[in-house]
């Protein structure tokens, strides 16, 4: 798939200059496209024009085609590329604002927060640093509520905006910030179905910094910790059954069988209620159809801002039904959150989903880990 999508953007690149050299068409060498391990979202191909070392980093989402985003050396001239929708960035970025909690994780496990001058809703963010920021006003709340607050972000001019989504999903205020010449990078980090696929987007993100050695690095040492605990759960001799969430309005939204969640109850030896399902995105069932599958399950996690037993029957009294909140086996990732709604999990888990992985193997085989305490889950009583 990637070769695909690759060969245009090999083809668009054809001239280049640094500052100060004589300006003129140049072969541009192509070297090898870096390899991803887990990845399917995202490519790196590095290519040199003269003296000079480029990036292009590519995006695929699910519709709408590909977006590229040309890295170029700050104080080196743009090359020359014949796609229109090509981003532009100068490297190593400055200062950067994270649209996402998420992107705050990346940057702080690349020990990189001292970059970030805006967020978009202090309320989701959980890491003290940045919080304290917020509130000492050097670190910039951009979008409180659904909208981004285009004047600000103007004014601000940060070198880098990393969001999420596809340019073809975004509004009228990312449009006229990226008319102002602050450059938006949209990441589809969620369209990826292997937690270590998620986990390494660390990769992406680190090339805006000039920091692959160090995210290759911390991306090793996750895939050694996460597989080396798939190993040991695959050992055990029992898979309990699990189902998740909560139903929301008409809906029960349940992941789908081949989900990023979905991968994760599998790799810690349970198995997943809609396991045989081929869905890669959540599946709008219906109460009656999630209980007749699951009231007899073992176990029941990630249920949305429940913290205890009582949370959960204040939602539906039917709840105490289900087998899995009978025996005392529910479980939700809000271990460690803020009272606003921020929370660890969503900030630092998808980067690090070795910790997860863990956390969910000392739920579904209890008596393995003992010595180890759970970072994101919390059984409810």
């Amino acid at each position: 798939m990637r070769n695909i999508f690759l060969l245009p953007i090999i083809l668009f690149v054809f001239a280049c200059g640094n500052e100060g050299e004589k300006q003129g068409t140049t072969a541009p060498k192509i070297e090898k496209e870096i390899p991803l391990a887990y990845a399917k979202r995202f490519s790196i191909l590095p290519i040199t024009i003269g003296i000079t070392d480029y990036k292009i980093l590519t995006v695929l989402p699910l519709t709408g085609g590909k977006q590229s985003y040309v890295l170029y050396p700050k104080g080196s001239a743009k090359p020359a590329v014949t796609d229109p929708k090509a981003v532009f960035i100068a490297t190593p970025v400055g200062t950067t604002a994270c649209l996402s909690s998420l992107y705050v994780g990346y940057l702080d496990r690349l020990q990189l927060t001292d970059k970030i001058v805006a967020i978009d809703n202090a309320d989701y963010i959980s890491n003290p640093v940045i919080t304290e920021k917020v509130k000492a006003g050097t670190v910039k709340e951009l979008a409180k509520g659904n909208s981004l607050n285009e004047e600000m972000t103007i004014a601000l001019h940060p070198e880098l905006v990393i969001s999420y989504g596809s340019v073809s999903s975004e509004n009228e205020a990312n449009k006229k910030v990226r008319n102002a010449a602050i450059p938006f990078v949209y990441c589809i980090d969620n369209r990826e179905t292997s937690p270590l696929g998620r986990a390494e987007w660390i990769k992406f993100i680190a090339c805006f910094y000039g920091e692959e050695k160090k995210a290759d690095s911390l991306f090793r040492e996750t895939e050694k910790k996460y597989l080396e605990l798939k190993a040991v759960a695959a050992a055990t001799a029992e898979a309990p059954t699990v189902f998740t969430e909560t139903k929301l309005s008409d809906a029960w939204y349940v992941p789908g069988g081949k989900s990023f969640m979905a991968t994760l109850i599998r790799d810690a030896h349970a198995t997943y209620c809609w396991a045989g399902d081929s869905n890669e995105v959540s599946l709008p069932l219906s109460y009656e159809q999630v209980y007749r599958t699951t009231v007899n399950a073992d176990y029941w996690i990630n249920l949305g801002f429940c913290k205890t037993k009582k949370d959960l029957l204040d939602l539906d009294k039917r709840y105490k039904n289900f087998k899995a909140f009978k025996e005392d086996h529910v479980y939700n990732y809000n271990l460690k959150s803020t009272p606003a709604g921020g929370n660890e999990f969503w900030e630092t888990g998808l980067i690090m989903p070795d910790l997860i992985l863990l956390d969910m193997i000392k739920m579904f085989h209890p008596a393995l880990y003992t010595d180890k305490p759970f970072t994101y889950y919390r059984k409810l009583e």
